[in-house]
């Protein structure tokens, strides 16, 4: 089993199971991180008040719309928390597992 970001998968012409640079992956990772974070920037400053905002029949539909969007929302800063841990476990020297390859998997 290879992991994600580490090997490219066999079917990928001519870097087909080959190891990547990690900066390979993280620049596309910051890149994507930061535009859905700015894609979906403007949802919840329309939620106080800030440019246009949908208009609703009741209440309800508002809070179940709210909740729909909402893991819209956090997909650019969780890519990008996941882009960090990644950086500090391929780039940073630091404390090595007992494995020896810094990977907690046994």
């Amino acid at each position: 089993m290879r992991g994600w970001g580490e090997v490219a998968p066999d079917w990928l012409p001519f870097v087909g199971g080959r190891r990547l640079a990690p900066f390979a992956v993280i620049i596309p990772a910051v890149l994507g991180g930061l535009g859905a974070t700015a894609f979906w920037a403007p949802v919840p400053l329309s939620w106080f008040g800030v440019g246009g905002s949908a208009a609703f029949s009741s209440g309800g539909w508002e809070i179940l719309a709210r909740l729909c969007v909402f893991p819209g929302m956090l997909w650019g800063p969780l890519v990008l928390a996941l882009t960090c841990a990644y950086y500090r476990r391929r780039c940073r020297p630091g404390k090595r597992y007992a494995d020896g390859e810094g990977s907690l998997a046994a």
